[in-house]
C-alpha cells in the first residue's frame, strides 16, 4: 500500500471512529469498530467484563511456549470527553456534570445527543442570551468572563413527560451531535475532536496488522487493548492489566504541544518520561527513543505535568511493573484537536519497531 493510500485510508478510519459515538462507561458504538478491525488482524479477539476489546497476537518461533511472562499489553482509551446529565428541569432542559477533563471552551455552544435509554434526543448546550443585564444573567456578573459547567444548559425544546418516555434521567450520557464530528484537512493537518484517543486506535490497529504480516520471529505476545473509561478513573486499564499476561504496558496517547515542554506540532512522536501520577520506567521509554530513532525520526521528549495516561495510572498503583507512553503530537487537546497528516504512520512505525524488539533489547 502506498503512502498515499495509506493516509487515505487512515483518515476515512479515523472519521468513522470519531463518528462512533463513545462517552465513559458506554463506549459500545466504538468497540463495535475496535472488534471488526482487530479481527483483521489478531489470533483472538474478545470483550471482557468490563467492556474492554482485546486483540492478541501470539509470540512466533521457538520461545512461543513462554511468551506469557514478557507479554506487552499497548493500550489506547475508547472513551472520548462528554457530558452527563444531572437533572432534568424547567421545560425540556438538563444540567450537566463533565465527564472527562472538559471545560465549557472546548465544545461551546453546539448541537448534543442525549443518550436516552429508549431514544437519542437532540438538544443544544446553551448559555443563554448575552444582550442581556444582570437582572436576568449571572453571566454578566463575572469579572473575567470565564466559564463553568454552572453556566451551561441544554434546551431540548421538549416536555419533561418526552424526555421521561425516552429514557432521559440523571446518569444520562450527553455527547457532542454529528455536526460537530467532521475532521477537517488543512494543509499538512488534520483536525477534529477526539483525536484523543480515536487516532491513537488507527495507530493500534495498523501497528497490529503489520505486526500479523511479519515473519520475523518474536518470543512475546502482544496484547492491544482498547480501553473503556480512561477519561474517568482508568477502571478499564486497571481490570485488563489484572487479568492479561505480562509485565509491560505502553499506553497510546495525545502529547500536548506547548513551549513549557519543548514539543511541537510535527510528525515525530513525543515520549514522555512523567507526568502528574508519576514517572514512566526509564528503559521503556528510551527503547521507544530507540526505535524511533531506528525508523529514521526525531522523538520529541518530555516531562509532562498537568497529563496522565492508562499507563500512568497502572504504574502508581502498582498494577504494571513497568511502563511508557508513545505519543502523537498535537495542538489543542482536548478541544478541536489537530494533528500532523503524516503523524499517525510514524507512530505506527515506530511502536511496530518496538514490538519487534526482543525483551534484551535487540
Amino acid at each position: 500500500m502506498s503512502v498515499e493510500t495509506r493516509a487515505a485510508h487512515d483518515q476515512q478510519l479515523l472519521q468513522e471512529l470519531i463518528n462512533a459515538r463513545g462517552p465513559a462507561g458506554a463506549e459500545g458504538e466504538v468497540a463495535a469498530l475496535c472488534k471488526r478491525e482487530l479481527s483483521r488482524s489478531c489470533d483472538a479477539v474478545w470483550q471482557d467484563v468490563a467492556g474492554n476489546v482485546i486483540g492478541l497476537i501470539r509470540a512466533r518461533g521457538p520461545a512461543a511456549q513462554h511468551a506469557q511472562r514478557p507479554a506487552v499489553r499497548v493500550m489506547a482509551h475508547m472513551d472520548e470527553i462528554a457530558l452527563i446529565v444531572k437533572r432534568v428541569y424547567g421545560d425540556g432542559q438538563l444540567r450537566i456534570v463533565k465527564l472527562g477533563g472538559l471545560r465549557p471552551m472546548s465544545f461551546g455552544q453546539c448541537p448534543v445527543d442525549i443518550l436516552g435509554d429508549h431514544a437519542t434526543v437532540r438538544g443544544v448546550l446553551a448559555i443563554g442570551s448575552l444582550h442581556v443585564t444582570k437582572e436576568t444573567a449571572a453571566l454578566t456578573q463575572r469579572g473575567d468572563g470565564a466559564l463553568d459547567w454552572d453556566d451551561m444548559f441544554i434546551t431540548t425544546r421538549l416536555s419533561n413527560e418526552a424526555l421521561e418516555a425516552a429514557g432521559v434521567h440523571a446518569g444520562s450520557r450527553v455527547v457532542i451531535g454529528p455536526y460537530m464530528r467532521r475532521l477537517f484537512p488543512f494543509a499538512d493537518c488534520i483536525s477534529g475532536h477526539f483525536m484523543d484517543d480515536r487516532a491513537l486506535l488507527v495507530v493500534g490497529f495498523q501497528t497490529m496488522q503489520a505486526l500479523a504480516q511479519s515473519d520475523d520471529p518474536r518470543d512475546h505476545d502482544v496484547y492491544f487493548v482498547c480501553t473503556v473509561k480512561e477519561e474517568v478513573t482508568n477502571s478499564g486499564a486497571h481490570y485488563a492489566a489484572r487479568q492479561l499476561p505480562g509485565e509491560d504496558v505502553i499506553a497510546l496517547e495525545v502529547g500536548p504541544v506547548a513551549a513549557e515542554y519543548d514539543t511541537v506540532l510535527d510528525a515525530n512522536p513525543i515520549i514522555p518520561y512523567g507526568d502528574m501520577k508519576g514517572f514512566y520506567s526509564k528503559d521503556l521509554a528510551d527503547a521507544l527513543k530507540a526505535a524511533a530513532e531506528a525508523e529514521g525520526l526525531k522523538p520529541q521528549l518530555a516531562l509532562f505535568e498537568n497529563f496522565a495516561s492508562d499507563a500512568s495510572a497502572l504504574l502508581s498503583i502498582g498494577n504494571a511493573g513497568r511502563g511508557a507512553a508513545l505519543c502523537i503530537a498535537t495542538q489543542n487537546t482536548h478541544g478541536f484537536e489537530i494533528i500532523r497528516k503524516d503523524a499517525i504512520d510514524s507512530c505506527s512505525r515506530t511502536l511496530l519497531r518496538f514490538l519487534r524488539r526482543n525483551p534484551d533489547g535487540a
